[in-house]
């Protein structure tokens, strides 16, 4: 049977990683900003569950913190990590984390700290983003550091679908999975159904070096555009707004979970 938790509610507020300012910042619907926590060393990955903790990938210490969202206090998590990226969080609050140095994995990281590795990968390919769509399914981004054929896999039925450097994945309650794309000829946002059968739907173009994306209730897409420091937003509609500036660094995006 397969194991399912109740699909959670994604919805302000919203976190940034600011990887070389060391930061995390919080910001509101309106789009004002404070910051959560400083002074780490290089977080990237972020991801949040029901119990209003934030969990950040603090990469330059290879290890993942757990962070109040109320307070920003934190703890460590887990510490000894092999280049940890991204972070995700199931429906049941089990705690995901992908190690992009030797390792190669998706390991699952228990609350009394012991570790299981779920899907591992050997060169040229390294796993990049992961992901949680309806009933649990995981998804993961996975570069092919030997050539152009890169793909995201979902990974309980194995189904695959192409897609060059897949640099962050997020989804929506009804089963739809965006991937960012960040490359030298596209730099889009796609959109894919986790049955797979409708192929894939380009929702943004002409970005700037693309990586976290965060999708709320309604559909609107907000996205990280690294080569121009700002978060944009992408409504329904596929128009473009933007809605951050003056970030440094910026890396990853998670909304609350309810």
């Amino acid at each position: 049977m397969l194991r399912q938790g109740q699909t959670p509610v994604f919805d302000f507020p919203l976190y940034l990683s600011e990887g070389a300012n060391g930061r995390i910042l919080k910001f509101d619907r309106d789009g004002q900003r404070t910051v959560l926590v400083g002074g780490l060393s290089n977080p990237l990955g972020i991801a949040t569950d029901r119990a209003n903790n934030l969990y950040v990938v603090e990469e330059g210490n290879n290890r993942l913190l757990k962070v109040d969202a109320a307070s920003g206090a934190y703890s460590v998590f887990a510490a000894g990590l092999d280049s940890p990226s991204v972070v995700a969080v199931d429906s049941f609050g089990e705690v995901f984390v992908v190690q992009h140095g030797s390792a190669r994995n998706v390991l699952r990281i228990s609350n009394d700290g012991s570790t299981k590795v779920i899907t591992s990968f050997t060169s040229p390919y390294l796993p990049t983003s992961l992901a949680f769509g309806v009933e649990d399914l995981m998804v993961v981004g996975v570069d092919n550091t030997g050539s152009a054929s890169d793909y995201i896999q979902w990974v309980k039925s194995g189904t695959q679908a192409n897609i060059n450097t897949p640099t962050n994945i997020s989804t929506d309650a009804t089963g739809r999975i965006y991937v960012s794309e960040n490359t030298v000829s596209n730099s889009r946002i796609y959109r894919f159904h986790q049955r797979g059968e409708s192929g894939a739907t380009v929702v943004a173009e002409g970005l700037s070096a693309p990586s976290g994306i965060a999708v709320d209730p309604v559909g609107n897409i907000y996205a990280v555009e690294q080569g121009n420091a700002r978060v944009v937003l992408i409504d329904i509609e596929g128009n473009l707004w933007e809605w951050a500036t003056g970030v440094i660094d910026p890396q990853y995006l998670a909304f609350t979970q309810y």
